[in-house]
């Protein structure tokens, strides 16, 4: 038996892919894994109403719940075109605060963290450092851009738990 951070009544369970998956419950509750569900973590749905039935396809995950309830999130994003192949690492370095360790092999000028529907989330200077640390608002599926002086960027989809 696996524990999860909630005592409410699970009424569903959806795997997005063999480690994203949700699950949905009594009171708004919504739990989300991403190591095939090793581990679940608690996502604020912003409904109290009992969530009955998750289905989903390769665009957006639907969640349907009691009194007309429906939740949609996008899973797709337009990520902007690479001009160079530099690699970059992100890393969840503090779960509980959402901050993100960002390592480049090109010189970081300016970070952007954009959402699912590709609206821009922050966008920070870094002055030209190989490392880099930023906050996220929220759990969730972002598009982390590293841009550098010269103009090269590098885009990469990142999830936060």
């Amino acid at each position: 038996m696996i524990s999860t951070p909630s005592t409410e009544h699970l009424n569903d369970i959806h795997f997005i892919n063999d480690q994203q998956g949700l699950a949905v419950g009594e009171n708004g509750t919504i739990l989300g894994t991403n190591d095939g569900g090793q581990s679940w973590f608690l996502e604020n749905s912003g409904v109290t109403d009992h969530l009955s039935a998750i289905a989903s396809d390769d665009q957006a995950v639907i969640i349907i719940g009691h009194n007309g309830t429906i939740l949609r999130r996008d899973l797709t994003v337009a990520v902007p075109d690479v001009i160079d192949a530099y690699q970059i690492s992100i890393t969840v370095v503090d779960p509980i605060g959402k901050r993100l360790r960002i390592s480049s092999e090109l010189p970081i000028e300016i970070v952007q963290l954009l959402d699912v529907t590709g609206r821009l989330l922050i966008e920070e200077k870094a002055n030209g450092t190989n490392s880099y640390s930023v906050s996220v608002p929220a759990g969730g599926i972002f598009v982390c851009t590293v841009r550098s002086g010269d103009g090269s960027q590098v885009s990469q989809r990142i999830f936060v738990p």
